[in-house]
């Protein structure tokens, strides 16, 4: 696993990458700027630890940040890119025997990327008897894809209409989070905590190719389709460390 973490805002701006959990590179920021203490955000402390490594930043499977004390809490705060880049080669043989041969109009070919930039911030603090903690998360997703292939034609009774399909998205959205705890005895602590999250489509899902078993069967998928959204709330009893009871309700 490649992982970069960054430092900054708060001292010493600085990154480090970590790769299998041996360390590759790091660096402080003001070793490129010059500047005494620089808290910049670490654009040249990254690129440093990206080239002695021979990557790009669509290589990296996590980017975590340093988490610092604020308003006698603690504030997280982070980012994440994740870039999908896939293609899908569909060919189709018709078997007789120990034959095969090409069915070149059931073939399909579906190019698909995905981007998601997300950026989050989270606050906890705790007082003798409770903590809260508060979040949010902002994704934004660009995908694109392009399926092409030949299609049914009822008139032929054959694979042989031209087509291409295009999946195009680009929408934000927010994640809240929050959690209340209380534990006035140890012992028996109560929680209750809040979060939304999101389900994306598998990739065959937007392919809008249409495969066909026989005359009354086949699949394909749908371009229009949308991410499934969850709220839920948990309400938790943990007793004794050992005994773990919860109630949610999602929507």
């Amino acid at each position: 696993m490649k992982i970069l973490g960054l430092s900054a805002f708060y001292h010493d701006s600085a990154a480090a990458l970590i790769i299998d959990g041996e360390i590759i590179a790091a660096a402080q920021e003001e070793r490129f700027t010059r500047k005494k203490f620089d808290s910049g955000f670490p654009s040249q402390s990254i690129q440093f630890c990206l080239e002695k490594a021979g990557l790009q930043l669509s290589d990296l499977d996590e980017i975590v940040y340093y988490e610092q004390p604020f308003l006698k809490g603690k504030l997280g705060y982070g980012g994440k890119l994740n870039f999908v880049n896939t293609g899908n080669d569909f060919i189709n043989y018709d078997a007789n025997g120990a034959h095969e041969v090409l069915d070149t109009g059931k073939n399909n070919y579906f190019k698909y990327k995905e981007n998601v930039n997300a950026v989050y911030a989270n606050y906890n603090r705790s007082y003798k008897i409770f903590s809260y903690q508060v979040g949010l998360r902002v994704e934004n997703t660009h995908s694109n894809g392009t399926s092409t292939g030949l299609v049914w034609n009822d008139q032929t009774q054959s694979y042989s209409t031209p087509f291409e399909g295009t999946v195009k998205k680009n929408y934000t959205d927010f994640f809240p989070s929050a959690s209340f705890t209380y534990n006035k005895n140890p012992q028996n602590q109560w929680s209750i905590s809040y979060s939304r999250r999101i389900d994306r489509p598998d990739y065959s899902d937007l392919n809008p190719f249409e495969f066909r078993l026989n005359d009354y069967l086949y699949g394909k998928g749908n371009t229009n389709l949308n991410p499934q959204y969850t709220s839920s709330i948990t309400l938790t009893n943990t007793y004794k460390f050992k005994l773990n009871t919860s109630l949610s309700y999602s929507h």
